[in-house]
């Protein structure tokens, strides 16, 4: 039975960051790691995007960046440019191989390739059991979903995304430009949109993104992005070779995560790091995994660095009119854009602004249906407590 101070269950964007930042510590140099993850993580299989004002802690590895946002719907055309932000896209197997520089010539952290069995704590120690033996630790963090989620009482809708990374035959793309949300594509009574994230003429990552429960036939997605790119691209299937492809399904729900058990704390979206009502997580991840090194520095527990914040009451009012369609969500998304400076919709929907800037969205918002969710919410919060 191996033994370490700390055990990182899971070697994806979350695992990895907190892997990373624990490398930089001082504090933390003589602290025994051990990395748990099946597989070597050696592909490009996903692509993280996200918007910061400052440099990134992997600014060196961003393939590439916009300052100008394109958004398309509701018949109108939205062009934006987001200074101070950047648009940035960061390719897992830069992210991948940036993590194994950074922790490969640290001696008091291990990479263990296994398949993890079991999570569980034992007399104030956690254990993590793999087909390769039994490990423990004084703490584990797990970003492996360890929770079940219950769709019919909660608040749930999945966010199910097919991508392509295109090359086409003549110059098409702006890469300055990125088209952040368009909705040019048949809504189906759900919420649905493409983006295209150019980084050259002739390159771009083109994908579809869907907010609902039921998810398409692999044909499906194939259809709706080959039609968006012939009507709006003037691109048939021969002007273009498609050079890779992504997929994936980002959870998005009101339900309540239990970010620590025992003496596993949970991180990324098994740790409820995913803004419930957008999907994005990477951020989020960034901002817990700093709060957990510096809590472990100081000797602090590390399992009381997530804490309620209002962001999760919006979510979940912004959730409930999305899936219970009571407003559509092209239609407001395009009116949120609309009326508000994007620099003040990024910080809202990044969890950085600040009371004022958030009442002003909600001003633009469509109050009575905001009002019916933010009503709903309440009434079935003390149903729970009841319960």
């Amino acid at each position: 039975m191996d033994k370490a101070d700390i055990i990182i269950a899971g070697g994806g964007a979350a695992g990895l960051s907190l892997a990373c930042r624990l490398a930089d510590s001082v504090e933390l140099k003589d602290k025994n790691i051990i990395i748990i993850d099946k597989d070597s993580k050696s592909t490009n299989d996903r692509t993280w995007c996200f918007w910061e004002k400052d440099e990134s802690y992997f600014e060196s590895i961003i393939f590439h960046k916009w300052q100008n946002l394109r958004i398309d719907g509701d018949g109108e055309i939205l062009t934006r440019n987001i200074k101070p932000y950047s648009y940035k896209m960061l390719r897992a197997q830069d992210f991948y191989q940036f993590a194994k520089d950074k922790i490969g010539n640290k001696k008091n952290i291990k990479w263990v390739h296994a398949d993890i069995t079991k999570i569980y704590t034992e007399n104030d120690v956690a254990h993590v059991v793999t087909n390769d033996g039994e490990f423990t630790a004084s703490w584990c963090f797990s970003s492996i979903p360890y929770q079940k989620i219950d769709k019919i009482n909660n608040l749930y809708l999945d966010q199910h995304f097919k991508g392509w990374f295109i090359k086409t035959m003549i110059p098409t793309f702006n890469s300055k430009e990125a088209h952040f949300m368009d909705f040019r594509t048949p809504q189906m009574d759900e919420t649905r949109f493409m983006y295209v994230l150019p980084y050259n003429e002739n390159e771009a990552l083109v994908e579809i993104a869907i907010f609902s429960r039921i998810h398409l036939s692999e044909n499906q997605y194939q259809a709706i992005i080959e039609v968006y790119l012939e009507k709006h691209w003037n691109l048939k299937r021969e002007d273009y070779d498609i050079n890779q492809e992504e997929n994936g399904n980002i959870p998005m729900t009101g339900a309540s995560f239990k970010e620590v058990e025992g003496r596993t704390i949970y991180i990324g979206m098994a740790g409820g790091d995913t803004r419930s009502s957008t999907g994005f997580t990477f951020i989020n991840i960034q901002r817990r995994v700093e709060r957990i090194v510096k809590a472990l520095e100081i000797g602090r527990n590390p399992g009381e660095t997530s804490r309620f914040n209002r962001f999760q009451w919006y979510d979940k009012v912004l959730l409930r009119v999305l899936e219970e369609k009571t407003y559509p969500g092209e239609q407001l998304f395009m009116r949120l854009f609309k009326r508000n400076p994007i620099q003040r919709i990024l910080a809202f929907l990044q969890g950085e602004s600040r009371i004022l800037m958030e009442i002003k969205v909600m001003q633009t918002a469509p109050l009575m249906e905001f009002i019916s969710s933010a009503m709903s919410i309440l009434m079935h919060s003390k149903i729970k407590r009841k319960d």
